[in-house]
């Protein structure tokens, strides 16, 4: 079985139908996306709205939980003072432009999707806020 994997979309719908042809090119069997299908860019609906008319499983990211919950929910770090001002630009905005049936859907994504013996996260099995980097300990709570 081939399975394709994306993750970030962040608003891009053109990236998004771009992928989505390359994987129909490529015949995957099953899609499954990450999360963060908001944030940045300036498709945010269609976004959600594309991923949900193709019922493609989808797990919550931190940019989904974050227009959810409000950006206080992530202990997010930025690399610079102007990249947490601009993400807190997009946020802002983000939250502005959602349809309230989108952020009905992103509230209810699961943290987790199984398929099989594979876990789909965005973050890790604990938080879609944390990083697995190569020197954490691989421990599931």
């Amino acid at each position: 079985m081939k399975i394709a994997v994306i993750s970030c979309i962040h608003g891009n719908y053109e990236a998004l139908t771009a992928v989505l042809s390359d994987i129909e090119a490529q015949k995957a069997d099953r899609v499954y996306c990450l999360g963060d299908l908001v944030g940045y860019g300036p498709y945010p609906n269609e976004v959600v709205e594309l991923i949900r008319d193709l019922e493609i499983p989808t797990c919550q990211g931190c940019w989904d939980d974050d227009v959810v919950e409000g950006l206080d929910a992530c202990e997010c770090s930025y690399p610079s003072q102007i990249a947490e001002k601009r993400g807190k630009l997009a946020h802002e905005w983000t939250n502005r432009v959602i349809k309230s049936e989108v952020r009905e859907y992103l509230a209810n994504l699961p943290m987790i999707l199984k398929e099989g013996n594979l876990c789909f996260v965005h973050g890790s099995p604990n938080s879609q806020h944390e990083y697995l980097l190569p020197d954490k300990p691989r421990l599931l709570h």
